[in-house]
């Protein structure tokens, strides 16, 4: 029986090819000789003799035809996916409404997950700005403190000299603190208040970067009595100095002193960024100065006085393990030498893309999920679009395969098909990320750490197109699996494709997929809604309708001093509210240390009525506060005991300090709030002669809504001076907003060389105070409702497509009595199917995808049934929706003409 033939008999085989011309050569070759009268063996060895080397000359023809082969095969190629592109545009551009769709919902997809990526990669993924980032770490304090466990606490200056001398795993080791600055102009330009840090002199060199203009510090130049310099930033110079080489050498007043500048720091250099360092420090989201950090010697001796971070390049060799572990053993050393400051405390390193990234990590991934389901469901919806689209071009693949196409060359023209949909969406995609990454950037509840780091470059560009190109190839696969042969040859004879048992499962299995994965992002932004609206009937403790606030920091000294400085700031803080108290439209003024729902919180440990903490046991500590004017009036704070402070608690009187309703509870627990009077409270600051409780008041949420009201203690500012305060003013009418020209002009009237900043309604405080919750919400419900459009356009195109298909089955029904109703009822149950079986998928993927956001709920249970159950239900209604318009037009199915029709 002859073999049949097949397409690779003429396959190329460079090889085989040379072996046989070889053969021929030496068989006509040796015929020559055979015809001069030598033997047949003969013959053939005086031939293979009179060409050499055979075996070189065949490796060389050998080499000449594969060169040759692989240029016409690339050829051949390129004309292949050239032909193909064209083709694509064309059957694209014949189908506008499935093009418009198919690139739409891909761009969606894509675009929202290379905005996600975006910021992924920016915070997470990319190296930090700075030499050799991998060997860069953060020195803290850890262990267990005066209020519990603590990770990331400050260092004192005795402790940060010792750690430099101690460590053996440091390179270098730079210590800064946040130092906020006023900077003076001339009669033309306003004081503006400025993001400044105190910087060791190695903290440029630790992190690897020189200024573009002038030097860094010296050693000498943080020397007592040394001259003040100060270092720019380069948008503080653009913008104040119009970016003048010249400004090296000029004199700018700070404050109420003059410092002279010597260099300018590279674009976008803002360490320290206040994003990715405990709050508690104090700094701002980018710093705008810097000036050396000077020690006294009361400094020196303050071992008790952790007010500073410190950053430190590891040797190299040395792993951020390694310095951990000898970050620990000084630290042991530090308890051994100092027990009574380092009780339960110890040393941590941590390196310093962890510190910036620790915070948002989770939510990032979190948020990276959510996307990444959109994105699923959106390739889910363009592979059904096409495998419906296959069905109806099954006449077109048949006639392919009758003339001789192979499957692998139609899936290769599928491929380039598909893979110009996918890059037409992926190309929108890129355009949709670029603006998605602004819209979230300007959105964020609070500065994002490295948010100066987040771009669309060419990784993200990557990124997205190589998504579009898999899903291309994804999209190819199932579009030529669909198109099985069996279909072909169907297509070919010219019988309607009514679509497989099986082909029609896998499109409702996908459709089951969206649903399901729809159904998981609800269910989060469902928890997230419950959880918020919890959250905003909590009362803060304060009233915030028609209250305006803002900062204000008294001019400061070279070194912070409020020995002799503290009188200079009551003065101007007395001066100021009582001047803004008596503008009109103001009800009430004053100023506190610690804005609430700012997280701004100090502490101080405590000794009750002189009763000391006995060795071994947990010393008493409070949140503390410093007021000055009607603070508690202004806020409407209640006073609930005693009274509040008055002229009466000065400088040198005795001193006074009024508690929180929490503060009574937690140190005087069985004793109404009016027992608390006259108890005498010592401070862990302020000198042996203890304070005496004058007045209780209701409590107040320091940190967040969600956190409960801290025991508070509050101190005049008279008997406390205190250098920075935020203010609030409260108006009679005309909202907060009335108050903001009365606060700038009490002040200007005061001191027209101090500015107020941040200056904003106390409303926007309580709202940013809520705003972390606000975004996890808003992202989270607006995937959730792109998910279920999608998914209930995907049931709708499923639907509606099997009633095409199943025209002629309908009809026949028809035509045999079912009624109208019947056949609707037929159709709802098939959508309705697919839906159940998403919805229990989902269900049961929602219960173990929530414990992932168990963090950020308040008072909510991760299986709350509520939840649970409405969003089922809306699935379901969504999914019945869906279902209904392809269900009636199949009941005008007229039964003559769809059985002519076939």
């Amino acid at each position: 029986m002859p073999r049949p033939f097949r397409p690779r008999d003429v396959k190329a085989d460079p090889r085989r090819d040379v072996d046989a011309e070889l053969t021929y050569h030496l068989d006509m070759r040796a015929a020559e000789f055979e015809a001069q009268g030598l033997a047949p063996d003969d013959a053939r060895r005086a031939a293979a003799s009179s060409f050499g080397d055979v075996h070189a000359v065949e490796a060389e023809c050998v080499d000449i035809r594969t060169e040759r082969e692989r240029v016409r095969r690339w050829r051949t190629w390129k004309w292949n996916a050239a032909m193909d592109a064209r083709y694509a545009f064309r059957t694209l551009r014949r189908a506008p409404l499935f093009t418009t769709a198919a690139v739409l919902t891909l761009a969606l997809g894509i675009g929202g997950a290379a905005a996600v990526f975006t910021l992924v990669d920016g915070v997470l993924l990319r190296p930090l700005p700075y030499a050799a980032p991998s060997r860069l770490v953060m020195v803290w304090t850890s262990g267990e403190g005066l209020y519990g466990p603590v990770s990331q606490w400050p260092l004192s200056a005795p402790n940060y000299f010792d750690i430099k001398a101690q460590n053996r795993t440091l390179a270098s080791v730079a210590a800064f603190r946040s130092w906020p600055y006023t900077l003076v102009g001339d009669a033309s330009t306003p004081p503006e208040m400025l993001a400044g840090s105190r910087v060791d002199p190695a903290l440029f060199r630790t992190l690897g970067v020189r200024p573009i203009i002038g030097r860094d510090f010296t050693d000498d130049d943080a020397r007592m009595g040394a001259g003040r310099v100060v270092v720019l930033g380069y948008e503080l110079w653009r913008r104040r100095f119009g970016g003048d080489p010249r400004v090296v050498g000029r004199m700018v007043a700070l404050g109420a002193e003059s410092y002279q500048v010597v260099g300018v720091m590279p674009e976008g250099f803002a360490f320290p960024r206040g994003a990715e360092l405990p709050a508690g420090l104090g700094f701002r989201p980018r710093t705008e100065l810097w000036t050396p950090l000077v020690f006294s010697e009361q400094d020196l001796a303050s071992r008790g006085t952790q007010n500073l971070a410190a950053v430190a390049r590891i040797k190299p060799g040395v792993t951020i393990d390694a310095s951990n572990a000898d970050m620990a053993r000084v630290g042991r050393w530090l308890k051994e030498q100092y027990p009574r400051y380092f009780p339960k405390m110890g040393l941590g390193a941590i390196s310093l893309t962890d510190q910036a990234a620790t915070t948002v990590r989770r939510g990032l991934l979190l948020l990276m999920g959510a996307v990444g389901f959109v994105l699923l469901i959106a390739c889910a919806n363009v592979a059904n679009l096409l495998v419906a689209r296959a069905a109806r071009r099954a006449r077109e693949f048949a006639t392919r395969a009758a003339l001789g196409a192979t499957r692998g060359r139609v899936f290769l023209q599928l491929v380039v098909e598909n893979a110009v949909l996918a890059l037409a969406g992926g190309a929108l995609g890129l355009a949709t990320a670029a603006w998605g990454a602004r819209a979230v950037l300007a959105h964020l509840p609070t500065e994002l750490p490295r948010a100066d780091d987040v771009a669309v470059d060419w990784r993200v560009v990557l990124m997205t197109f190589a998504a579009a190109l898999l899903a291309g190839v994804a999209f190819a696969g199932a579009t030529a699996l669909h198109a099985g042969r069996g279909a072909l040859a169907a297509g070919v004879g010219g019988t309607r494709a009514t679509g497989g048992r099986r082909q029609q499962a896998g499109r409702r299995l996908l459709v089951a997929a969206e649903v399901a994965l729809s159904l998981v992002l609800l269910v989060g932004a469902g928890l997230l809604t419950r959880s918020f609206a919890r959250l905003q009937r909590i009362e803060p403790g304060f009233d915030a309708r028609g209250v305006m606030s803002g900062g204000l920091l008294a001019p400061l000294g070279a070194r912070f001093d409020p020995a002799s400085d503290g009188p200079r700031w009551t003065a101007l803080f007395t001066r100021y509210v009582a001047r803004l108290a008596a503008q009109p439209g103001i009800v009430a003024a004053g100023g506190v240390s610690g804005l609430p729902l700012t997280g701004a919180e100090e502490f101080t440990g405590l000794v009750v009525d002189g009763k000391v903490a006995a060795p071994g046991e947990q010393s008493p500590s409070a949140a503390y506060n410093v007021i000055v004017g009607d603070y508690f009036g202004a806020m409407r704070i209640p006073l609930l005991a005693g009274r509040a402070f008055g002229a009466q608690d000065v400088a040198g009187a005795p001193k006074a300090l009024i508690v929180s309703a929490a503060f009574v509870r937690r140190h005087f627990p069985k004793s109404p709030l009016p027992a608390a009077l006259g108890h005498r409270i010592g401070l862990g600051f302020g000198g042996p002669e203890p304070h005496t409780i004058v007045g209780v008041v209701g409590d107040v949420r320091q940190s967040a809504l969600d956190v409960e009201p801290t025991p508070t203690i509050y101190l005049a500012q008279a008997q406390f001076p205190y250098p920075f305060l935020s203010f609030v003013a409260r108006t009679r009418s005309g909202g907060a907003a009335a108050a903001l020209p009365r606060m700038r002009q009490a002040l200007a009237d005061v001191d027209p060389t101090v500015a107020l900043h941040d200056e904003r309604p106390l409303e926007r405080v309580v709202a940013a105070s809520i705003a972390r919750q606000r975004f996890a919400l808003t992202v989270t419900g607006a995937f959730a409702a792109v998910a279920l459009v999608l998914s209930a356009v995907g049931l709708y195109a499923v639907i509606a497509t099997s009633v095409t298909q199943r025209t002629r089955e309908l009809g026949v029904r028809l035509a045999l009595g079912a009624t109208p109703g019947d056949v609707r009822a037929l159709v709802v149950r098939e959508g309705m199917r697919v839906t159940v079986a998403g919805v229990v998928v989902g269900l049961l993927g929602a219960a173990a995808a929530a414990r992932l956001i168990k963090g950020q709920l308040y008072e909510v249970s991760v299986g709350d049934p509520m939840v649970y159950a409405g969003v089922a239900l809306l699935v379901a209604a969504v999914a019945l929706a869906a279902t209904w318009v392809p269900a009636r037009r199949a009941t005008r199915v007229d039964p003559v003409l769809a059985i002519r029709a076939d």
